[in-house]
């Protein structure tokens, strides 16, 4: 994305740092700098904006708001500061939507008595400087919000839709299979039912491809005096393949498939309605928009000072901690007593209504159910890490405790069910409602999805201490506190779980809205580590790992493959999904893939048969030298296990390598002939079971042999033999030299077969020579032509004779 470094000067009061400065910073702070271009009096920025930054930094404000937190310079102002802009709705504009999930936000206004002309110059220039052409004064706007703020926008000429009982009518809706429409520039696109349009809705007709490109039917012109702006937010998977089956990819698109915060079209819509009544005038007669329900409650984050310094390496004091979150803007509330505050909130709450199926940021603090209730008083208390939000999860998330250590701020957990059968059919009595076919979970969903819990978990509270517990519930009428021993919701077995392990102090810490990649505790880690600067981290020596047990399996399995390697056996592996088997996958990968393997015997046999046909190029001119092994896991009706199949092309190896690994570790290896005898296997797991305890491995004297991949050719390769006289002064390796110089670059292998024969002073060299090419299938004549020159070449030294 091209940044200018005069517009981010507007941003702050105080001069920037040099160019090269501010390349710098943002390189080692945030993002990459691919290029700085000199335009006129300004600078420009290519700055490389990865996905993760790229709902808040593919903007200007985004940038300047990165180079504020980077180089300690507070903003001048900052267009996304307040509270989210609202709009007032008249009768002059209906704004409909189809589907939610497709577009969440859809915001409108409609302008009138505007003068449509040149731009102003600051506004020329600005659009200019960046490769922009400007158009006109209410096209370049909504350029230039999008470029200031990150949200993509768009104008419509209002006279050119129609009426729908006196009102112009937007519709956001899918495409039908047929359609098509003729967008900006003059191209027209045909689509089907997965693209998103605009439309209006006097006609159904479409005027503008949603969160892509506008049409051209409701153009803005220089004719144009009344104006409807759009601001919204588009499905990101769905722009972004309604782009790319287009092939139409656009500055909005690029941004929308990204995802923008739900927030930033209404502060952009703001932003635009202002500069298009400076730069073009008219007044805003009616605002109309669809808006899904938005959280009440911002995202908060628990964090300490000792947990950014364990994660980091770092040493922050909570005010160096403190100093950081500032340079962002975090608000945040220092929180002493963690339990304290746990209790404090749900007292806060009592008399709150029940609600089944209340949500954190959407229902709390006005309505709870059970788990809600704890875990909303978790996070005001700084605890996020990952918390919860259904009972069962949480019981099998937190730390379990004594009924003795119970401590306010504790959750209690129990199981209110009791399950009945009225004429044949199962009910549960849930508080002494009976709920047909409604049994207590015994299985988590979301956390560690499906840890069972044989006794169930349905209801959760929070010890306040004295005995009692604070507890919100349907049967009870809302959020109570009462009496543990007079509670009939807790009257049932109890389990206790603790929440706050460590009572230091920590933060609570309310993240932007803009801010969307930040949802974890370790997010916000990486922003202070960033910030404090990685480089100020000083290199520390890992502790060492305690000794752990050597896996008895493990280590056998690996002797036993070194005691194959070390006669001559070479190893292979093969694919563990096969077309037959004893356990079937639930999601095959392919038709003949729907079953795990129950035997490596399938996979190495196809192995070796292959491999027999490449003896040469293996170096193998004996049959009976071939030899594989395969050690794999095999899956069974009866479990899974290690075993060990090896085959050869001598049945006298099989019988003599499980005798030889017997004699190594001092117990028979009993194993079962298998393809006709050219082949054996036994169950290492059950063969290693009564060897000794091994020792540890001392990985420091380990050595890893040098090894290179080369891929081998698809292509058929080519034998032949040569066989030459030569004075016994010269070697085999003076044989070899030549061969290979005249051989080419198709001679793959070069292997002595044959040295033995001696006669007059001369010795004869026989040698297999094997060719192969990577892109064709060598012929006959053109290995004559290869065989005839290393021929002459040999025929053509003293003494020397090809037989």
């Amino acid at each position: 994305m091209k940044v200018s470094r005069a517009w981010l000067q507007t941003f702050f009061d105080s001069p920037l740092p040099k160019v090269s400065e501010l390349e710098c910073i943002l390189t080692f702070g945030a993002f990459e700098i691919e290029g700085i271009e000199a335009v006129g009096e300004d600078t420009v920025f290519d700055v490389k904006v990865l996905p993760n930054r790229a709902h808040d930094c593919l903007c200007h404000r985004g940038i300047a708001k990165e180079f504020s937190v980077l180089c300690n310079i507070p903003l001048s102002h900052d267009p996304l500061s307040g509270s989210v802009p609202s709009f007032e709705k008249s009768n002059a504009l209906t704004v409909t939507v189809e589907k939610e999930n497709a577009c969440p936000v859809y915001q409108a206004a409609y302008v009138k008595g505007i003068t449509v002309g040149p731009s102003p110059k600051w506004l020329t220039e600005r659009l200019e400087t960046l490769g922009q052409r400007s158009i006109n004064n209410v096209v370049d706007a909504t350029n230039f919000v999008m470029l200031e703020l990150g949200q993509p926008l768009h104008s419509f000429d209002a006279q050119k839709l129609g009426d729908v009982e006196g009102s112009k009518a937007i519709h956001v809706r899918m495409a039908r299979a047929g359609e098509s429409i003729e967008v900006l520039g003059g191209t027209r696109y045909e689509l089907d039912e997965t693209i998103q349009l605009i439309t209006d809705a006097s006609g159904d007709t479409p005027i503008a491809i949603a969160g892509i490109k506008g049409g051209s039917q409701a153009e803005v012109d220089t004719a144009t005096k009344d104006i409807i702006l759009e601001s919204a937010k588009f499905h990101p998977t769905l722009t972004r393949k309604a782009s790319q089956k287009l092939k139409l990819r656009t500055d909005a698109s690029y941004r929308f498939e990204n995802e923008i915060p739900d927030e930033l079209p209404l502060y952009a819509l703001q932003a635009l309605v202002t500069l298009i009544k400076d730069i073009a005038g008219g007044d805003v007669i009616e605002y109309d928009g669809f808006e899904r329900v938005r959280a009440t409650l911002p995202y908060k984050i628990g964090v300490s000072s000792d947990e950014v310094n364990k994660l980091l390496g770092t040493t922050l004091s909570d005010n160096e901690l403190v100093k950081i979150l500032d340079r962002f803007g975090f608000t945040y509330t220092k929180i002493e007593n963690p339990r304290d505050v746990i209790v404090q909130k749900a007292q806060g709450v009592t008399g709150a209504p029940y609600k089944r199926m209340a949500r954190i940021r959407f229902d709390t603090p006005e309505a709870f159910n059970c788990a809600t209730l704890t875990a909303w008083c978790a996070i005001e208390a700084g605890y996020t890490f990952g918390i919860p939000r259904i009972t069962i999860d949480q019981f099998v998330y937190l730390d379990s405790i004594d009924e003795k250590d119970l401590l306010p701020g504790d959750f209690i957990f129990t199981n209110t069910e009791e399950v009945r059968t009225i004429d044949g059919e199962n009910y549960s009595s849930i508080l002494g409602v009976m709920v047909k076919d409604e049994a207590i979970r015994t299985k988590t969903l979301e956390y560690l999805p499906g840890t069972e819990v044989g006794h169930g978990v349905d209801h959760v509270g929070i010890y306040a201490g004295n005995g009692e517990v604070i507890h919100a519930g349907s049967a009870v009428g809302g959020v109570v506190r009462e009496k543990l021993s007079e509670s009939k919701t807790f009257a049932k077995e109890k389990w206790y779980k603790r929440v706050v392990t460590d009572t230091s102090p920590r933060f609570s810490v309310t993240i932007p809205f803009e801010r969307v990649d930040i949802r974890l505790p370790s997010d916000l880690f990486e922003e202070v580590g960033r910030v404090y600067g990685y480089e100020h981290i000083p290199a520390q020596q890992l502790p060492l790992a305690s000794v752990s047990k050597t896996d008895k399996v493990f280590y056998y399995t690996n002797k036993v493959r070194d005691i194959l390697v070390s006669v001559g056996f070479s190893e292979v592996m093969t694919y563990t999904f096969q077309e037959k088997g004893e356990v079937k996958l639930a999601n095959s990968l392919a038709g003949d893939k729907g079953f795990l393997r129950n035997s490596l015997e399938t996979g190495l046999g196809d192995a070796f048969a292959y491999n027999s046909n490449m003896l040469s190029l293996l170096g193998i001119y004996d049959f009976s030298k071939l030899k594989f092994f395969e050690i794999g896991t095999v899956f069974t009706k009866d479990g899974e296990h290690i075993e060990l199949e090896i085959m050869s092309g001598a049945k006298g190896n099989i019988a003599d390598t499980f005798k030889h690994i017997g004699d190594v570790f001092g117990k028979p290896a009993n194993f079962t002939f298998v393809t006709g005898e050219d082949g054996g296997l036994m169950n290492l797991t059950e063969y290693v079971e009564n060897l000794s305890e091994p020792t540890e491995y001392n990985l420091a004297e380990m050595v890893i042999p040098s090894m290179q991949y080369v891929a081998s050719s698809i292509y058929p390769f080519v034998l032949r033999d040569i066989a030459v006289w030569v004075p016994d002064e010269f070697t085999g390796s003076d044989v070899e030299k030549i061969i290979r110089e005249n051989a080419g670059e198709y001679l793959v292998r070069l292997d002595l077969f044959d040295d033995s024969y001696k006669k007059d002073g001369r010795t004869s060299y026989a040698y297999h020579l094997v060719f192969q090419s990577h892109e064709k299938t060598l012929s006959d004549d053109e290995v004559n032509v290869i065989m005839q020159a290393v021929t002459d070449e040999l025929n053509g030294r003293d003494g020397w004779k090809v037989r």
